[in-house]
């Protein structure tokens, strides 16, 4: 692969600021945030990542999206699947399906329970944790929510009050673009 395609896939691989893993198996479509049709996005983006630069590890962030169209979704699977590795199809990635409003709406309710249990732990603490938190997650960038969200939840809840950081399953569990 030359530069020129390099580049640009680098580009679009750096729409996300997190990496994980993927099946090895593009075809296998990904249980993923979404409908059926966005399920069917997710699993044609990797497949393309995977045939065009043999990478699986932003296969978990497609996961995490959720699509604002479903008629869109579907477009773009054609087109995926016809793609040539030239260049990431603009009108099909992951800015131009993004529904960020699922992953904006995580965010703050990821914020206000960290908080909560900030409170729980330290009463009075709510006003300073929120404003913390305004500072630490970028809420208004975020497109995907990872599919760990939910034990996050449910693990903020079970913290120990002297634990200095968020649970393991809390970490990268919001995806924002950069």
């Amino acid at each position: 692969m030359g530069p020129k395609r390099t580049d640009a896939w680098r580009g679009a691989l750096v729409l996300l600021s997190l990496a994980l893993g993927c099946s090895d198996d593009p075809s296998d479509p990904p249980a993923g945030r979404g409908s059926a049709a966005c399920h069917e996005w997710q699993a044609a983006y990797c497949g393309l990542l995977h045939r065009c630069m043999a990478v699986n590890s932003a296969c978990d962030q497609i996961k995490a999206i959720a699509c604002k169209s479903d008629d869109e979704a579907r477009r773009c699977v054609s087109v995926l699947n016809a793609k040539d590795c030239a260049a990431p199809p603009a009108t099909c990635d992951v800015a131009a399906v993004a529904d960020p409003a699922p992953a904006l709406k995580a965010c703050d309710d990821l914020g206000n329970a960290l908080c909560a249990r900030s409170e729980e732990c330290q009463p009075g603490s709510r006003d300073a944790c929120s404003e913390q938190i305004k500072g630490t997650l970028t809420c208004s960038k975020a497109v995907g929510v990872a599919l760990s969200y939910e034990q996050c939840l449910t693990d903020i809840g079970k913290v120990a009050c002297e634990a200095t950081s968020a649970p393991d399953s809390c970490k990268s569990v919001i995806l924002v673009l950069q």
